[in-house]
């Protein structure tokens, strides 16, 4: 179970990114028309509270959380199950044809179950490294359709650490992002 999303680079509005399990390796090119960078830590988040509470999944093994990203003539189709024990099956499929915004027909090209933990460790970290390289304003410069996602970065880090989501004060938050700082 090894399952890794990485971000590559961004750039003129574009998320070079690759996802990797089961020994294979699918690279993907994100549009600013989709925001992956909010839209995958919020998904975590939502799989971290149903995998909290306590449903194992059994009777729906189908179910799943989607997330639709554009690219360029294309379309990513991200499904995510929640299965036991905190693990989490991803499908990831490609529709090379959206022809004037119709979806046309998937691929799936990878398909790898992992541990949520280790997913939103993984992504908390490929979320550092952007801020490593660009900082919050050259971020905001690169991606150019939004200000990186500090609000979903500060929860994946929580949950990484097994702290809860409840509110913080903004001095808390500093303290973590200056210790995080620190830690560079």
């Amino acid at each position: 179970m090894d399952f890794k999303f990485k971000i590559e680079s961004i750039s003129s509005g574009w998320v070079q990114m690759s996802a990797a399990g089961s020994g294979n390796t699918f690279p993907m090119k994100v549009s600013n028309k989709s925001d992956p960078l909010e839209e995958l830590p919020d998904m975590l988040i939502k799989l971290n509270d149903l995998c909290s509470s306590g449903d194992d999944f059994s009777d729906s093994p189908n179910d799943g959380l989607y997330l639709f990203w554009e690219g360029s003539d294309s379309q990513y189709t991200l499904k995510f199950t929640p299965l036991k024990n905190r693990i989490v099956k991803i499908e990831i499929s490609l529709c090379e044809n959206v022809n004037a915004g119709i979806h046309i027909k998937d691929f799936v090209s990878i398909s790898a179950e992992v541990q949520l933990d280790e997913l939103i460790k993984s992504v908390r970290d490929e979320m550092l490294a952007l801020l490593r390289k660009h900082g919050f304003l050259g971020y905001r410069s690169e991606w150019r359709k939004s200000c990186f996602p500090i609000c979903y970065f500060l929860q994946l880090h929580k949950l990484a650490n097994g702290e809860s989501l409840k509110a913080s004060d903004f001095l808390d938050e500093l303290a973590i992002l200056s210790k995080i700082g620190n830690s560079i």
